[in-house]
């Protein structure tokens, strides 16, 4: 018979922020697993702020985002913008108001560069703000389409948003193969939490987690690690859904979302 227990979210403790104490499970400790204990990983995805899911295709990237999507769509105080490149593993949200593809990815990344930008000038606290989360399947995909000069347009803006989206709790979560430091312009460093899939090359993990590349072993699809912020490596199991329709219903749900 199963056991069911949470672990202590990844990540600083949150002191006082309504943002900051918003967790995200992103899968189960693998090694408890193996007793029929299901031990939820979580992090606190703006203490430190951002996410990135890194891995090679079939490792189960999109697998994860989905999930990921449908815990940030059941609140309904949160906005989610997502933003898809290859436009074939979310096709069933075509129509859905907050659901960008392909060349439109630009568009998803002006509409909440541009939400960033006005409420840093607003003046308000950011615990008036609600949350804000902008979820991104292959940005390095996206920007490998664009001319240089237009590239470096978007880079920028996504830049901006690393740096400074904490403070207007705006948050992003980034999935693609390598986290090259070219596709951010340098604000790397500003992205909190790693999920690394599957069998990441040597080049990868010493980008994103070189402290543990001696740790760091092949993973099948589902299977990796986490990295956090002055938190240890923690080996990760991205579960299998149990009613993938209803978890579906619900995204659809939250990418239909108005806000003001």
């Amino acid at each position: 018979m199963m056991m069911n227990s949470d672990l202590v979210p990844e990540g600083r403790k949150p002191e006082c922020s309504l943002t900051e104490s918003i967790t995200l499970t992103v899968g189960h400790d693998s090694g408890m697993l193996t007793y029929g204990v299901r031990e939820k990983v979580m992090i606190y995805p703006f203490a430190p702020p951002h996410l990135a899911i890194l891995g090679n295709s079939g490792s189960g990237k999109t697998y994860l985002d989905t999930k990921i999507l449908g815990q940030l769509c059941d609140h309904k105080e949160y906005e989610i913008i997502l933003a898809d490149f290859k436009g074939v593993d979310f096709q069933w949200l075509r129509g859905c108001r907050n659901f960008y593809q392909y060349l439109g990815v630009g568009d998803g990344l002006d509409y909440v560069h541009n939400l960033m930008n006005q409420r840093m000038s607003s003046g308000k606290p950011a615990s008036c703000m609600h949350p804000v989360f902008f979820v991104c399947d292959e940005w390095a995909g996206y920007l490998s389409i664009l001319e240089k000069k237009e590239a470096d347009v978007q880079k920028k803006k996504l830049s901006a948003l690393l740096m400074l989206g904490r403070g207007v709790s705006i948050c992003c979560i980034l999935s693609l193969q390598r986290a090259d430091s070219e596709y951010f312009q340098k604000a790397r460093d500003n992205i909190g939490h790693c999920v690394l899939l599957g069998s990441p090359s040597k080049e990868s993990i010493e980008m994103v987690a070189s402290p543990y590349k001696a740790e760091i072993k092949p993973q099948p699809r589902g299977k990796g690690y986490l990295i956090t912020d002055g938190s240890p490596l923690r080996l990760i199991h991205v579960t299998a859904v149990q009613d993938m329709e209803r978890l579906r219903g619900i995204i659809r749900k939250g990418l239909n979302r108005t806000f003001e």
